[in-house]
């Protein structure tokens, strides 16, 4: 599904190989709503809290999350940022905070299980994911449906479902110094963090629903079988 957005997206490679457009389904596999979300509105979120869930490795970029902290540690003092996630780059990162004189407001967890996962995002303000690449991802879901506001990446998938300024902010893939300043708008004007906890989990609900997408899976299943 992903390689379908994605080749859809950039050049309209399936229209162009004569696949009719009825025939294409653009559904992403979705959030799983009875871990991510639930009861998330009864936790309060952690001040100046930033969490990045992807993988420790070149393709997710996350040591431009680190570099963008530092840019803007003298203006948010208080910002703490988690790593819920593991890969070959985590020692390498690790030892980045240190240089880079963050290593008090970062940690590092590991990966963790979803209730885990959900219990972490459920008390964190701001989501980020640095992926330059990507298609409809499950990780941005499972932020939004836990009330974060999202700070992405500037790609096409991720306008599918952030509306700059409104709920989430998008910043140049690779752009340290932009992300930094978007980290700083999330924090400075709180109606961004209300819209997004008040809008996002909805929209996650509507088009975004693992159980949704299984439904209508096993439907085209049957349409075809029968």
């Amino acid at each position: 599904i992903t390689a379908i957005e994605y080749c859809n997206k950039h050049g309209n490679w399936m229209a162009e190989a004569g696949i009719a457009e009825s025939k294409i389904l653009l559904q992403p596999v979705g959030a799983d709503l009875d871990i991510f979300g639930s009861g998330a509105s009864d936790l309060g979120k952690q001040p100046h809290s930033v969490i990045s869930t992807r993988n420790l490795n070149e393709l997710y970029r996350v040591g431009d999350l680190l570099e963008a902290v530092s840019i803007v540690r003298d203006k948010l003092p208080e910002l703490s940022v988690t790593l819920a996630g593991d890969g070959p780059l985590r020692a390498s990162l690790e030892h980045d905070t240190h240089g880079l004189g963050i290593e008090s407001a970062t940690s590092f967890t590991g990966r963790l299980d979803q209730p885990e996962l959900a219990a972490k995002l459920a008390v964190s303000q701001v989501y980020v994911s640095t992926s330059p690449v990507e298609g409809t991802s499950i990780s941005l879901l499972e932020a939004m449906a836990c009330g974060c506001l999202p700070v992405v990446a500037d790609i096409p998938a991720n306008r599918d479902w952030i509306n700059h300024g409104v709920n989430g902010l998008l910043f140049p893939p690779g752009n340290a110094n932009a992300l930094a300043t978007c980290l700083q708008q999330a924090f400075e004007e709180s109606r961004l963090a209300e819209a997004a906890a008040a809008c996002n989990p909805r929209a996650v609900a509507s088009r975004g629903s693992f159980a949704a997408h299984v439904d209508l899976t096993a439907s085209l299943y049957q349409e075809l079988v029968e």
